[in-house]
């Protein structure tokens, strides 16, 4: 079965993204109750990360419930 991001937005907190001069452990200003509200232009740096919980099923609970993410 794959999986989705669903709502969890955690990666776009946690992670840092220096084409727009977002530290690490930042909210994102480009993050909104429906995900990325600049989904499609967002940053390179956020279109090759990938959440090994979305990719490889990682038997770990959702990040933002288990409040990590998998990289």
């Amino acid at each position: 079965m794959k999986r989705g991001c669903g709502d969890c937005q955690l990666c776009c907190t946690l992670l840092p993204i220096s084409e727009i001069g977002k530290p690490a452990n930042t909210r994102c200003n480009f993050q909104s109750s429906v995900g990325c509200a600049i989904y499609g232009k967002h940053p390179e740096s956020c279109r090759q990360w990938a959440c090994d919980w979305v990719r490889h099923n990682a038997p770990v609970r959702r990040p933002d419930h288990s409040h990590y993410v998998i990289d």
